[in-house]
């Protein structure tokens, strides 16, 4: 198996870190729909429009519940026309397979989660020519060969850089900690692009489209910095000053010196912030 290759490239010699190397990103998963139909079942629930992936490069897609509120957030890619790949956080991958498969069950499509011989391999672009952010390359490696050249070209990177970047960019790795809690647009997902508002129906978008054009959205993805190296865990409460909710933790990053996390904040919130699990205070 090609994870079971890359802890060998990894470990056959000290290894030496690259700001651009390459990180193994376990914790996505790779979900395949094929069908001849796979486009048509899509479109009735990504956000994105379905048209629009391709074989070149990864498309922001989100699926939402009835309510709007985004169930999950990954990026889309064709294999053929036949079959579409979505990466996604692994996390949401059990609650995507109790909503989707009643959908699915009067579909010509089928759906099942990608194994053996498929790494997802990031990197840092410092040219910005990231596929997934500005700063960060995501890939999908399905042979031995083509993941021996990567590896020799870019080396080893490390997992902090990776987040680091994507809480600048303001792209949500969104687990189930905070599934089904927030519309696209309190978390990026129209600036990013996974929102088409001309393609038609799909789950929740009444909802979507009604927040975007009456401009009423309170809350907005914010990154913050730590008052300590401390990671923060997702799904948590963040509070003020007088001990009152106004926010919650997407997704956090740290090194020994400092850290910073990816937060959906009140727009009238005033900071400073706290953690209530950690006593970390954090300001944008």
């Amino acid at each position: 198996m090609l994870d079971s290759r890359w802890q060998s490239l990894t470990t056959e010699e000290p290894i030496t870190y690259s700001e651009s190397g390459l990180v193994m990103i376990d914790d996505l998963a790779v979900l395949s729909f094929t069908g001849s139909d796979v486009r048509s079942f899509l479109q009735g629930y990504f956000t994105c429009d379905t048209s629009r992936i391709s074989d070149q490069t990864l498309e922001p897609a989100a699926l939402c519940n009835l309510q709007g509120r985004v169930t999950a957030f990954g990026w889309a890619l064709a294999v053929e026309e036949t079959q579409l790949l979505w990466i996604v956080p692994q996390s949401v991958v059990p609650k995507l397979q109790v909503v989707l498969k009643p959908y699915l069950a009067f579909s010509k499509t089928r759906m099942e989660i990608l194994v053996d011989d498929h790494l997802l391999l990031a990197s840092i672009s410092p040219d910005g020519s990231g596929n997934i952010a500005e700063e960060v390359h995501l890939e999908l490696i399905t042979s031995e060969t083509t993941l021996q050249q990567r590896w020799q070209s870019l080396g080893t990177g490390q997992r902090n850089d990776i987040d680091s970047a994507l809480i600048r960019a303001r792209v949500p790795w969104l687990t189930a900690a905070a599934a089904d809690r927030f519309l696209p647009q309190m978390l990026n997902l129209v600036e990013i692009g996974a929102i088409s508002f001309d393609k038609g129906c799909y789950l929740g978008q009444e909802v979507v489209a009604r927040a975007q054009h009456r401009g009423k959205v309170k809350r907005r993805l914010t990154p913050l910095h730590h008052s300590q190296p401390i990671v923060a865990s997702p799904g948590t409460e963040l509070t003020d000053s007088l001990g009152r909710s106004v926010g919650m933790v997407i997704q956090s990053a740290a090194d020994s010196a400092s850290a910073m996390s990816l937060c959906v904040l009140q727009t009238n919130a005033e900071e400073p912030f706290e953690d209530p699990d950690t006593g970390v205070i954090m300001h944008p």
